[in-house]
């Protein structure tokens, strides 16, 4: 299981790189960028706390 949920934070990791690069370079608008990667924060959010229960 661990290998999973690893797999899927650093798939939100690049998703929100990604994002990043195209609100800089102007092609998403920050509100985009804020909708998308969202999801992404709150899933990192609650692994990284998981690690430490």
């Amino acid at each position: 299981m661990y290998s999973i949920e690893n797999d899927l934070k650093n798939l939100c990791l690049d998703f929100i790189d990604v994002l990043h690069s195209l609100e800089k370079s102007g092609d998403i608008a920050k509100e985009e960028y804020e909708q998308y990667s969202k999801p992404k924060i709150a899933f990192l959010k609650k692994y990284i706390k998981s690690l430490y229960i």
